[in-house]
C-alpha cells in the first residue's frame, strides 16, 4: 500500500507506513553528516598546524593564507550545522524507536482501548 499521508490508517499500518520510514531516514542520513563533520574538523585542525609551521619559518604570506582558509572552513562547518543536525537525527530516531517500544510493550487490551480512542 501506498502512504497518501491523508488516509487514516490503523496502529499497525501507520508504523509500517510512517515511523519504520521516517527512523529509516533520520539512521541513513546521520554517518554521512558525521562523516562531512569530521572532515571539515580535520581539515581544520591540519589547516591550523600548517599555519603554526609557516609561522615558525617566517613564511606570514603563507600564514595569512592558510589562516584565511581556515576561517572559510570554520565559518561553513558553522553554516551547514553538521553537529545539530546529527544531534536531531539522533533524537529523533531515540524518539520514534521509543514510541515503538511503548507500543510493542501495551497488551491486547491496552492496544484495544488505544485503537477504540480514535
Amino acid at each position: 500500500m501506498v502512504d497518501d499521508h491523508q488516509t487514516p490508517a490503523d496502529p499497525e499500518l501507520y508504523i509500517k507506513l510512517r515511523i519504520h520510514p521516517q527512523i529509516e531516514f533520520y539512521t541513513n542520513r546521520i554517518p554521512k553528516y558525521s562523516w562531512h563533520d569530521h572532515i571539515l574538523r580535520i581539515s581544520i585542525l591540519l589547516l591550523g598546524a600548517t599555519a603554526a609551521i609557516f609561522a615558525r619559518y617566517d613564511e606570514l604570506v603563507f600564514v595569512v593564507i592558510v589562516t584565511a582558509a581556515s576561517s572559510a572552513i570554520t565559518s561553513w562547518a558553522e553554516f551547514s550545522e553538521d553537529t545539530r543536525k546529527i544531534e536531531r537525527y539522533t533524537s529523533s530516531v531515540h524518539e520514534l524507536e521509543k514510541i515503538l517500544s511503548w507500543w510493542g510493550s501495551l497488551g491486547q487490551v491496552q492496544v484495544t482501548a488505544q485503537t477504540e480512542r480514535k
